[in-house]
């Protein structure tokens, strides 16, 4: 985990020098936890019980800068939690946009803050195009912010909206409250008629 710090870099000289002061915080903490009670997500949910002692907020908020990670586009610090995540197996590696053929279109369902595809869009072939749909609003707009700042979006679109298995107006609930959405499109899926 030391290795994935070093790569990120900020976008000025003191943002990064505030990331690594928070992970020399953080990374002897998460040692204790995991010499304590193994690897595994046990570790992970006592970590995450006093969240104001998570390394993007402690003991300097990291929340309006901006990072980059290996070479990546420039993200939010919360995108960072993804790719460390991503990096130390807590979350699934593969791209399926490198799996995209010439020509072809994808869609990025839940498409959250666009970090899963700003990250592999350095795999998708020069002439696909992406469709990101993100039913939460403020996910939504950080999406936009997003990839805005990052040159090979130009071959992302971003849609506000939600995939179901049927034309519905859907609530969804998270920890700001709940909103609707309407359904943009059918997925098929294998419980649908």
């Amino acid at each position: 985990m030391v290795r994935d710090f070093l790569k990120i870099r900020g976008e000025r000289w003191i943002d990064t020098l505030a990331l690594w002061i928070n992970g020399a915080f953080w990374l002897p903490r998460r040692w204790w936890y995991e010499f304590r009670f193994g690897k595994g997500p046990e570790t992970w949910n006592r970590l995450m019980q006093n969240p104001s002692k998570h390394w993007i907020t402690w003991p300097i908020p990291l929340h309006n800068r901006k990072y980059r990670y290996d070479e990546g586009p420039l993200v939010d610090s919360t995108a960072l939690v993804w790719f460390i995540a991503t990096s130390q197996g807590d979350a699934f590696p593969q791209s399926w946009l490198g799996a995209l053929s010439k020509g072809k279109v994808g869609l990025d369902v839940g498409a959250h803050r666009g970090y899963w595809s700003l990250y592999h869009a350095r795999f998708m072939p020069t002439d696909c195009e992406v469709f990101l749909i993100e039913a939460s609003y403020e996910n939504y707009r950080y999406l936009l912010q997003n990839i805005s700042t990052f040159s090979a979006c130009q071959r992302f679109f971003p849609i506000y909206g939600a995939a179901w298995h049927e034309a519905a107006r859907l609530k969804i609930e998270g920890l700001a409250g709940a909103h609707e959405s309407f359904s943009l499109i059918r997925v098929r899926c294998p419980h649908s008629p």
